[in-house]
């Protein structure tokens, strides 16, 4: 009895690390930050005495905060790429830095603490001592990976989600091109109009709006743009207009060809997901339709045989 309640006890506090390393690297912390940014142009021209207080930090923020702050954790980790893979996930700002090495730091020895009340304090497992602290590595090792993993996952959930976008976004800015609008103002229609479909592609658009009306040279918002969004059609894209704002040509010109390559990259994309689903097909088929007709045409000669009644 007393086991299973250690157990249970022990699987609790797996629930609870995997819930804080979730929360710690997609919390709704950056929520008030998101929202900002696409909110950016109405707070920048509004008057100072309507545009919102900035909210309160909570308490998961300071925490981190401080954990960093005080054990230097900048300094230990010296993440070269930390800043632009949390950019392509979508965490901006210096909260999400902060709760991310927070998190590289607080997971590795929460499942190493986990392991270490499985392996040695319940005795779950009858191992010798260097199978045990094996296993104790390796949940270390398994918390070092776990906030690397989320923000793969959240940087292929945002790519997707700006593919599958990409190309509504380009036949709606030549529709406001050709209409005779400028490049800000198609811009800034496209991004309230494509939020419905891809919030991080809106997201990106703003900003970009944004680095539009303060950079200099419009070459560095394109190429931030691109960057941010790390996807191959975007990157074309913004080559291209690049090369057709320092040349002065039409931009309806580049956005005409820009929407027909997307338009067949989308198509591409959908047939390479037919043929991959074709071949898959067979293996449900088999199990799911062969097995059975199988089973059904031996049972009554094997209940014959075994004269089952």
């Amino acid at each position: 009895m007393n086991e299973m309640w250690y157990s249970l006890a022990a699987s609790t506090l797996i629930a609870c690390a995997a819930y804080a390393g979730c929360i710690a690297l997609f919390g709704s912390g950056d929520t008030a930050e998101r929202a900002h940014t696409l909110e950016g142009q109405e707070l920048a021209s509004a008057p100072i005495a309507l545009r919102p207080a900035t909210p309160e930090r909570s308490a998961r923020e300071i925490a981190a905060t401080f954990l960093v702050k005080s054990l230097n954790l900048r300094r230990w980790f010296a993440l070269d790429d930390m800043r632009d893979r949390l950019v392509r996930a979508g965490k901006r700002g210096q909260n999400a830095e902060t709760t991310y090495l927070a998190a590289k730091f607080v997971t590795p020895i929460l499942c190493c603490l986990v392991a270490i009340i499985y392996v040695f304090v319940l005795e779950v497992f009858d191992l010798p001592f260097l199978a045990k602290m094996s296993l104790v590595f390796f949940a270390a090792y398994m918390g070092i990976k776990i906030p690397d993993t989320l923000i793969d996952r959240a940087i292929r959930a945002r790519q997707e989600s700006i593919q599958d976008a990409w190309s509504d976004a380009l036949d709606l800015l030549l529709i406001q091109v050709e209409g005779g609008q400028s490049v800000d103002a198609a811009i800034r229609r496209v991004a309230s109009e494509i939020s419905v479909r891809s919030k991080p592609l809106a997201e990106d658009l703003t900003i970009l709006l944004t680095e539009m009306t303060v950079l200099q040279e419009k070459r560095h918002a394109f190429e931030n743009f691109g960057r941010r969004s790390d996807v191959v059609e975007v990157k074309s894209a913004c080559m291209a207009l690049i090369q057709s704002d320092e040349q002065g040509t039409e931009l309806s010109t580049a956005f005409r060809a820009l929407a027909a390559d997307g338009r067949a990259i989308r198509l591409s994309r959908i047939e390479k997901k037919a043929a991959a689903v074709a071949a898959i097909l067979p293996l449900p088929v088999a199990v799911f339709f062969l097995l059975p007709l199988m089973v059904l045409a031996v049972m009554p000669a094997a209940i014959e045989f075994l004269k089952w009644n």
